[in-house]
């Protein structure tokens, strides 16, 4: 009785993980609204060194998207992936990248490897042009880890402070 009890319980708890895991998950996956910008007839501007010019007739009542990242989602999921494999010394393909929120310097986000019964948030920052993952884990993110890669205070509202043992809102 005492073992089929345990069984039960174990049950009980993986499906309240996944379904406070998928509201979790809800809440910083959902989508961000896109920037406008205002453009002038034949403004040029800067890609990768060359100038281009934008025609007329390409911008919709004088308002137009920013232009897309040069590493799209994907391409950085492969990249945290690879981190991650290497840092765990795990197969690359068998790890699973949810990107939360990013910016052109900053990502949060969630890794999971393929054959685990539950994965952990990341907090990774590019460094001198390369991509590194500063934090990762189940628990509150270091003050001292993410301090001197600037992460906004919507992408991380709040730290752990191991010297002073407080959790302190960003």
């Amino acid at each position: 009785m005492e073992k089929g009890f345990y069984k039960v319980a174990f049950w009980i708890l993986i499906v309240v993980l996944l379904v406070v895991g998928a509201f979790v998950g809800g809440y910083f996956l959902k989508g961000k609204p896109v920037e406008k910008i205002e453009v002038e007839e034949n403004l040029t501007t800067e890609v990768t060194g060359t100038a281009v010019a934008l025609p007329s007739e390409a911008v919709e009542e004088e308002e137009a998207e920013l232009p897309s990242p040069t590493e799209t989602e994907e391409d950085l999921k492969e990249i945290m992936a690879g981190l991650f494999a290497q840092k765990y010394s795990k197969d690359e393909s068998k790890a699973k990248i949810e990107i939360s929120e990013r910016d052109g310097e900053h990502i949060s986000g969630g890794v999971i490897f393929e054959g685990e019964i539950s994965g952990g948030w990341f907090l990774a920052a590019k460094d001198e042009g390369a991509w590194i993952i500063v934090a990762d884990g189940n628990g509150t993110v270091p003050c001292e880890k993410i301090e001197p890669y600037n992460f906004s205070v919507e992408m991380v509202p709040e730290c752990w402070d191991e010297a002073g043992m407080v959790l302190v809102e960003r």
